[in-house]
């Protein structure tokens, strides 16, 4: 499963564990593409060069490419979304399905007890219980 990178640029510290402190330390961490390999790919290619060197001062490199990655994750924001516009006053917006949903989520289900607020979090680290059957479980953040 893949974290999202909607709203990140609304939270203090990255990823489920909380683990980087910035989008470029998440970047230059990422698991999928290695920033060196990025640069070394797009650097070649006609114009990227000038464009990094006008944007960030310099040429493709994995630092540049670092901070072009956070700069875009920065604008990837949510916003007019049904539970927007519903929340704004359109009691059309959502269906009478989803409004249901949203009763039990704010309700019975207490997912709203930490997923609240425009970003549906409290950016707190919780204990979910996950690994409870290990002998020494790992508490992580939580603790």
């Amino acid at each position: 499963m893949h974290q999202t990178i909607i709203n990140r640029v609304f939270s203090e510290f990255q990823r489920w564990s909380g683990d980087r402190a910035s989008l470029e330390e998440q970047t230059y961490n990422s698991s999928d593409l290695s920033p060196e390999t990025v640069a070394q790919t797009l650097g070649p290619i006609k114009g990227y060069d000038d464009q990094f060197r006008k944007v960030f001062g310099t040429g493709v490199t994995s630092d540049s490419v670092i901070k072009a990655i956070a700069a875009y994750m920065r604008t990837i924001v949510s916003g007019n979304s049904a539970y927007d516009r519903f929340q704004a006053g359109d009691k059309t917006a959502l269906s009478q399905a989803a409004q249901r949903g949203m009763a039990l989520f704010n309700t019975k289900a207490r997912c709203a007890t930490c997923h609240r607020g425009f970003n549906f979090t409290d950016e707190a680290y919780h204990n979910t219980g996950l690994g409870f059957d290990k002998q020494s479980p790992d508490f992580g953040r939580y603790r």
